[in-house]
Protein backbone atom coordinates (compact mmCIF):
# COMPACT_ATOMS: atom_id res chain seq x y z
CA UNK A 1 0.00 0.00 0.00
CA UNK A 2 1.26 3.50 -0.82
CA UNK A 3 -0.18 6.45 1.10
CA UNK A 4 -0.25 10.10 -0.01
CA UNK A 5 -0.85 12.95 2.45
CA UNK A 6 -1.28 16.54 1.17
CA UNK A 7 1.36 19.01 2.37
CA UNK A 8 2.35 22.65 2.07
CA UNK A 9 6.04 23.35 2.62
CA UNK A 10 6.33 19.80 4.02
CA UNK A 11 3.66 20.32 6.72
CA UNK A 12 0.24 18.61 6.61
CA UNK A 13 -2.14 20.71 4.50
CA UNK A 14 -5.70 20.47 5.80
CA UNK A 15 -7.16 21.29 2.36
CA UNK A 16 -6.36 18.75 -0.36
CA UNK A 17 -6.85 21.22 -3.24
CA UNK A 18 -4.45 23.77 -1.79
CA UNK A 19 -1.52 21.41 -1.19
CA UNK A 20 1.74 22.21 -2.96
CA UNK A 21 3.01 18.67 -2.54
CA UNK A 22 2.43 15.27 -0.99
CA UNK A 23 4.13 13.14 1.62
CA UNK A 24 4.35 9.64 0.16
CA UNK A 25 5.15 6.48 2.04
CA UNK A 26 4.84 2.79 1.56
CA UNK A 27 3.46 0.55 4.27
CA UNK A 28 5.45 -2.37 5.55
CA UNK A 29 2.88 -5.20 5.41
CA UNK A 30 4.34 -7.06 8.38
CA UNK A 31 4.76 -4.24 10.88
CA UNK A 32 2.11 -1.87 9.44
CA UNK A 33 4.63 0.94 9.73
CA UNK A 34 5.72 3.82 7.49
CA UNK A 35 8.40 2.75 5.02
CA UNK A 36 10.34 4.81 2.43
CA UNK A 37 8.93 8.24 3.38
CA UNK A 38 9.48 11.02 0.85
CA UNK A 39 8.11 14.38 -0.19
CA UNK A 40 7.01 15.08 -3.79
CA UNK A 41 6.12 18.44 -5.30
CA UNK A 42 2.72 18.73 -6.92
CA UNK A 43 2.87 19.40 -10.66
CA UNK A 44 1.67 22.80 -11.85
CA UNK A 45 -1.48 21.41 -13.42
CA UNK A 46 -5.20 21.72 -12.81
CA UNK A 47 -6.59 20.02 -9.71
CA UNK A 48 -8.59 17.57 -11.78
CA UNK A 49 -5.35 15.90 -12.93
CA UNK A 50 -4.01 15.29 -9.41
CA UNK A 51 -5.91 11.99 -8.82
CA UNK A 52 -4.45 10.45 -11.99
CA UNK A 53 -0.97 11.76 -11.11
CA UNK A 54 -1.26 10.09 -7.68
CA UNK A 55 -2.51 6.86 -9.28
CA UNK A 56 0.44 6.90 -11.71
CA UNK A 57 2.79 7.03 -8.69
CA UNK A 58 1.16 3.91 -7.26
CA UNK A 59 -0.85 5.64 -4.53
CA UNK A 60 -3.63 3.43 -3.13
CA UNK A 61 -4.75 5.63 -0.21
CA UNK A 62 -5.03 9.37 0.48
CA UNK A 63 -5.21 10.57 4.07
CA UNK A 64 -6.55 14.12 4.08
CA UNK A 65 -8.15 16.79 6.20
CA UNK A 66 -10.67 18.61 4.05
CA UNK A 67 -11.33 17.15 0.63
CA UNK A 68 -14.33 17.90 -1.56
CA UNK A 69 -16.80 15.37 -2.88
CA UNK A 70 -15.60 15.73 -6.48
CA UNK A 71 -11.98 15.04 -5.55
CA UNK A 72 -13.09 12.08 -3.44
CA UNK A 73 -15.06 10.68 -6.36
CA UNK A 74 -12.17 11.10 -8.82
CA UNK A 75 -9.82 9.32 -6.42
CA UNK A 76 -12.36 6.59 -5.65
CA UNK A 77 -13.04 6.01 -9.35
CA UNK A 78 -9.31 5.28 -9.72
CA UNK A 79 -9.40 2.77 -6.87
CA UNK A 80 -7.75 5.08 -4.33
CA UNK A 81 -9.18 4.88 -0.80
CA UNK A 82 -9.80 8.31 0.77
CA UNK A 83 -9.60 8.87 4.53
CA UNK A 84 -10.85 12.45 5.15
CA UNK A 85 -11.21 14.47 8.33
CA UNK A 86 -7.70 14.01 9.72
CA UNK A 87 -5.56 16.71 11.30
CA UNK A 88 -2.07 17.31 12.63
CA UNK A 89 1.16 18.84 11.40
CA UNK A 90 3.63 16.03 10.72
CA UNK A 91 2.53 13.80 7.84
CA UNK A 92 4.65 10.85 9.01
CA UNK A 93 2.95 10.97 12.41
CA UNK A 94 -0.48 11.20 10.77
CA UNK A 95 0.29 8.12 8.64
CA UNK A 96 1.67 6.21 11.63
CA UNK A 97 -1.34 7.07 13.78
CA UNK A 98 -3.68 5.83 11.05
CA UNK A 99 -1.71 2.61 10.56
CA UNK A 100 -1.79 1.91 14.30
CA UNK A 101 -5.58 2.26 14.27
CA UNK A 102 -5.50 5.33 16.49
CA UNK A 103 -6.73 7.91 13.96
CA UNK A 104 -9.83 9.81 14.96
CA UNK A 105 -12.00 11.02 12.13
CA UNK A 106 -13.08 14.60 12.47
CA UNK A 107 -15.53 16.57 10.42
CA UNK A 108 -14.36 17.02 6.85
CA UNK A 109 -14.55 20.84 6.48
CA UNK A 110 -15.30 20.42 2.78
CA UNK A 111 -18.51 18.52 3.65
CA UNK A 112 -20.08 21.39 5.58
CA UNK A 113 -22.83 23.53 4.11
CA UNK A 114 -20.87 26.67 4.93
CA UNK A 115 -17.89 25.56 2.86
CA UNK A 116 -18.32 27.57 -0.33
CA UNK A 117 -14.74 28.04 -1.43
CA UNK A 118 -13.31 26.04 -4.26
CA UNK A 119 -9.73 25.70 -3.07
CA UNK A 120 -8.50 24.40 -6.40
CA UNK A 121 -9.66 27.56 -8.08
CA UNK A 122 -8.18 29.85 -5.42
CA UNK A 123 -4.62 31.05 -5.65
CA UNK A 124 -2.54 28.67 -3.56
CA UNK A 125 0.88 29.29 -2.08
CA UNK A 126 3.84 27.47 -3.59
CA UNK A 127 6.66 25.95 -1.63
CA UNK A 128 10.13 27.31 -2.23
CA UNK A 129 11.63 23.81 -2.05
Amino acid sequence: MRIAIPTTAGIFCEHFGRADGFFLCDVDATSRSVDRPRQVVRPKTVCESIPQWLKNMGVTMVIAGGIGAVAQKHLSDLGIVVVPGQNGTDPATIAGTYLQGRATRRINPCDTARHKQFHCKAKRPRSTK
